[in-house]
């Protein structure tokens, strides 16, 4: 019997190859990881509760690194 409950994971990085004249730097931009839970509820939808950690670099700009932590809740109806 195949469980209805997993665990997901998954890490990403952003990396800009160009420099543009707004501001953006060739390099490392962002990192997002996040993990959480995911239940099958039937065949054709799946809920998730996961938390999100979002790493932002502002190399050359007036504003400061930031980091965020997100708690997210989601349906995904797959038809």
């Amino acid at each position: 019997m195949v469980s209805n409950l997993s665990f997901v994971i998954a890490n990403e990085i952003f990396l800009n190859f160009n420099d543009v004249d707004m501001g953006f730097q060739s390099g490392f931009d962002q990192n997002r990881v996040f993990g959480g839970f995911a239940y099958k509820f039937s065949p054709v939808v799946t809920g998730e509760i996961r938390y999100l950690n979002q790493y932002l670099n502002r190399r050359n700009s007036s504003r400061l690194d930031s980091m965020q932590h997100i708690l997210s809740v989601n349906l995904f109806p797959n038809f």
